[in-house]
């Protein structure tokens, strides 16, 4: 099931309110599980980059081998506005939800490897109605967030990744 045309806008629509929405709850209750290391180690940061690295890679290899193609034509008021959605609303609500919430949840009572697989196959699966390229390369992503999230002990890796990623993604990349 590909959404395409005013379906995808409206589907997009709903999911970033959802979004938003989501945000200004946890902003006003302050979900105690998710975690929010404050210190940011070196070790953290170059992990982190790995990850970011290893993604990259990864999606270039996808491009190379057709899966995606090159974005033609994109306007600097598209990009921009792309951009501040990812960094500001999508990517801080996407992780929080998936890696702060659900993903704390499952660990607490399965374990972090269960975590790690569950959050990533539902994350790829919200990411569907854009195709199941796009689908397969968010579960991956979603696969580093959570590996991110829980080596580093902070929700603030992976919206970074997350943003970093998206940007790179929609500057350069589309799907089928």
């Amino acid at each position: 099931m590909v959404l395409a045309g005013n379906s995808l806008k409206i589907y997009e629509g709903i999911i970033i309110v959802f979004y938003i929405i989501a945000l200004i709850i946890v902003f006003y209750n302050k979900p105690r599980g998710i975690k929010l290391n404050k210190n940011l180690l070196l070790s953290d940061l170059l992990f982190t980059v790995g990850m970011m690295v290893l993604a990259i890679v990864l999606s270039s290899l996808a491009a190379f081998l057709g899966f995606l193609k090159p974005r033609i034509a994109l306007s600097i008021k598209e990009a921009l506005f792309t951009i501040l959605l990812l960094a500001l609303i999508i990517a801080p609500a996407e992780e929080i939800i998936f890696r702060g919430i659900i993903g704390e949840w499952i660990k607490n009572r399965w374990g972090i490897t269960t975590s790690i697989l569950l959050t990533s196959v539902i994350f790829g699966l919200i990411h569907l109605p854009k195709g199941i390229v796009f689908s397969i390369m968010a579960g991956i992503g979603g696969l580093f967030f959570s590996i991110i999230y829980f080596n580093t002990s902070s929700i603030i890796n992976p919206i970074i990744t997350h943003s970093i990623l998206g940007w790179l993604y929609f500057l350069f990349l589309k799907g089928p």
